[in-house]
């Protein structure tokens, strides 16, 4: 699990374009999910989930979210 902050130079209120995500302020909180398993001493494999938006402190507030596999080999 994580928490922290994320600062960004892209847009925060474009209503021109409309297929881009309106973050609302260029200082954001990140927050973190990852678990996973250790198999057969070297393969590890883990599902995660990533959230990043403003927490509703600015207006819009579309924030972004990743959900993923993630897949290692330690040698």
């Amino acid at each position: 699990m994580g928490l922290g902050i994320t600062v960004h130079n892209g847009e925060t209120d474009n209503d021109a374009v409309t297929d881009k995500n309106q973050l609302g302020s260029p200082i954001l909180l990140r927050l973190s999910f990852e678990s996973g398993r250790v198999f057969k001493q070297h393969h590890l494999i883990s599902i995660m989930f990533d959230h990043v938006s403003n927490a509703y402190l600015a207006d819009p507030n579309k924030g972004l979210d990743t959900l993923g596999i993630r897949y290692g080999y330690r040698f």
